[in-house]
């Protein structure tokens, strides 16, 4: 398991890239001594039920991960756009498109806030769905949050000063937008996740998988790292709701690590290991990974007594 443990040291202090329009402005501060570069780009996983899935993105900020309140806590902005940035997010399917970059303080953040505009009754919606099944009726995206505070995505990460960083927001349209009782179509920012990348891709693929128990979904972090490296390459928190992961990579063989308060790590790479790596990636498609179930520290430490 060194292996892992050395990856997830290097984890730490590794940026998250946010991709940032360049129609607004970015952040002020240039003293490489106290600030790095954020890029931030977006992207989509492919859901057949929609035909369009379009936001209409006006700013993009960054939560300090010691505000125990977001709502409360100085928020800090990253891009506004005027006019607003309109993506259909389906067409980003295996593909990023890099939004922009900004100078930020370094630090560590739990949360990326997108801040939408309004729909304005009596007019065309620009956030909006279009059913398969309906191809000519755009229903509107409620996002009530998403005009105020913003859409709030949850995601550890760290800008390491005086250097270039990068992350991707990964729409999921299959748990970000959800019909309520009413009919009405909504955001459901949890299925909008933050999944830290070594560079902006054109094109990708993806492993995805899910792990297990419930009680790690909170801290747990999966990395990815290529087959003849230990040098993660990308890396996210798992979905608090149900454990899943998809992680963006460039087509190769890729092996696993999970890191979670109080468990033992897991590497894909290790003797014994279940499910055991190396996992292929082609461009354009998923690959499944079978469940990973983590073992809680003092399993370990009994196994050990003796």
């Amino acid at each position: 398991m060194k292996k892992f443990w050395r990856l997830f040291g290097v984890l730490a202090a590794v940026g998250i890239a946010i991709g940032i329009g360049a129609c607004g402005g970015g952040g002020s501060s240039s003293d490489s001594a106290t600030s790095g570069t954020l890029q931030v780009a977006l992207t989509d996983f492919p859901a057949e039920h929609f035909l369009e899935v379009t936001v209409a993105i006006k700013e993009i900020a960054l939560v300090p991960t010691d505000c125990a309140d977001g709502d409360s806590c100085e928020v800090q902005s990253l891009m506004t756009f005027e006019p607003a940035i309109t993506r259909n997010v389906l067409d980003l399917a295996y593909q990023q498109e890099l939004l922009g970059e900004a100078t930020v303080p370094a630090g560590t953040y739990n949360q990326v806030r997108l801040v939408l505009e309004a729909n304005e009754e009596g007019s065309e919606p620009v956030n909006y769905v279009v059913l398969t099944d309906e191809p000519e009726t755009k229903y509107p995206l409620q996002t009530p949050s998403g005009q105020a505070s913003g859409l709030k995505v949850l995601g550890k990460f760290t800008v390491v000063a005086g250097e270039s960083t990068a992350i991707v927001l990964d729409f999921d349209p299959t748990k970000a937008v959800i019909q309520e009782g009413n009919g009405d179509w909504k955001i459901k920012p949890t299925g909008i996740r933050i999944v830290a990348v070594e560079d902006v891709l054109a094109q990708y693929g993806a492993l995805a998988g899910t792990v297990l128990p419930e009680a790690v979904w909170e801290s747990a972090v999966v990395s990815v790292y290529p087959d003849s490296s230990d040098q993660a390459i990308a890396s996210g928190l798992v979905n608090e709701e149900d454990g899943s992961f998809r992680a963006l990579v460039p087509e190769g063989d890729y092996h696993l690590g999970v890191a979670a308060e109080g468990y033992q790590g897991f590497d894909s790479a290790a003797e014994g290991a279940s499910p055991a790596g190396p996992f292929t990636v082609s461009l354009g498609s998923d690959t499944e990974v079978e469940d990973i179930t983590l073992v809680p520290e003092e399993a370990e430490e009994l196994a050990e007594t003796p």
